[in-house]
């Protein structure tokens, strides 16, 4: 082939090792490069490409849910994220601003919630919400969303 590994990704990690030594041992005459290291470098570069390809393909797996309320201290930012081994546990940690204005980060030191499954993606909402279950500015408060979450 002329080298292009990009399109062969059908072929293993040693036959596209062996076209690019075939390759390079043709192109630089001069040049002795070690077959496993051609090897490890396409083996690297194939486990890179995954990450990358399943990183785009996963959902959303951050989500700030805002809430607000008459009294300004009472304000803050859950941040929403999953945790565990399997990334099956909702971490809920809270920003606030200090009475000095400055943002206050509290990390959440245990899950919020678990699940049977891995979480895919988190989808906060921002449409204010009346009723049972929601705080004095009319919020939906962060366990009843987690609660809906949970039995959905």
């Amino acid at each position: 082939t002329g080298g292009n590994f990009e399109d062969t990704p059908h072929l293993s990690a040693l036959r596209k090792a062996e076209e690019a030594s075939r390759f390079l041992h043709h192109r630089f005459t001069d040049i002795d490069i070690p077959f496993e290291i051609i090897k490890q470098a396409i083996e690297e570069d194939e486990n890179d490409s995954k990450e990358v390809e399943d990183y785009l393909q996963a959902g959303n797996l951050l989500a700030l849910v805002h809430s607000r309320t008459t009294k300004d201290r009472d304000n803050y930012t859950a941040v929403l994220f999953p945790v565990g081994e399997l990334k099956n546990q909702l971490n809920v940690s809270f920003l606030s601003l200090s009475r000095t204005k400055k943002v206050v980060y509290d990390p959440g030191t245990a899950p919020a919630a678990t699940f049977e499954t891995p979480i895919e993606q988190i989808i906060s909402s921002t449409v204010p919400y009346r009723g049972e279950g929601y705080s004095e500015g009319g919020q939906p408060n962060l366990e009843s969303r987690i609660a809906c979450a949970e039995s959905s």
